[in-house]
């Protein structure tokens, strides 16, 4: 018997502001009229992107992000009230050769207001490997996936509570997490809590304007 169920979007938008705010507001109705109880958005540093997506989503929604950085962490406050958040300082990407963006982890702990059990969400946008675009500086890349997962592992080993860690990840394999959901670089990784684990997950794709296909995930919490 679950404890509680979370329906997560998880989406890798087209790259902005070149593709702007109109297409950016389409994939954010594609993604609410899903229906998620909480979203997960990459390639958003544009503040136009910003804007587009909160006014894509429904009224009720909350967010956790920053000026120019490239995730959005967003909660149905109906459903979800906001617990504790943390911004944790992530590495610069070398995309570009000698231009870097700062890519942090968004973290936020949310209660369910039907059953007052906790989980916690890491909003991930990982460095690309730049082998094409800046082959010097493929270790620095790979130096930044580390430093992002031991991150995550410690926000998994500390909190005590099932953590989801969403996002684009630029690699299949990040960390080692008790179970991975979704194919390919966008994708969510699990981690159990102290009382409580992930139980059954339900997975599939959707299109989006992008060039990443959208994700949506329902999980359910079971006990330990």
């Amino acid at each position: 018997m679950p404890l509680y169920g979370v329906h997560l979007i998880v989406a890798a938008l087209a790259n902005v502001p070149s593709r702007g705010y109109d297409v950016a507001r389409r994939n954010g109705v594609l993604v609410f009229k899903r229906n998620p109880g909480v979203a997960v958005f990459s390639e958003t540093w544009d503040a136009a992107v910003k804007r587009a997506l909160r006014n894509a989503a429904p009224e009720s929604f909350r967010w956790f992000t920053a000026r120019g950085q490239s995730v959005m962490v967003g909660w149905d406050a109906r459903r979800y009230e906001l617990v504790w958040k943390r911004r944790i300082k992530g590495g610069a990407s070398p995309r570009i050769p000698r231009v870097t963006d700062r890519r942090d982890l968004f973290v936020v702990c949310l209660r369910d207001r039907e059953t007052s059990r906790c989980f916690v969400v890491v909003g991930v946008h990982t460095s690309p490997i730049p082998t094409r675009k800046a082959p010097d500086m493929v270790d620095v890349a790979r130096r930044t996936h580390e430093q992002a997962g031991d991150n995550i592992e410690q926000v998994a080993e500390t909190t005590g509570y099932p953590v989801i860690a969403a996002g684009d990840f630029n690699t299949p394999h990040l960390v080692k997490p008790s179970r991975r959901v979704g194919p390919g670089i966008v994708h969510a990784e699990l981690f159990p809590g102290q009382y409580a684990r992930w139980g059954e997950a339900d997975a599939a794709n959707f299109a989006l304007r992008s060039d990443h296909s959208g994700l949506a995930v329902t999980l359910e919490v079971v006990k330990r």
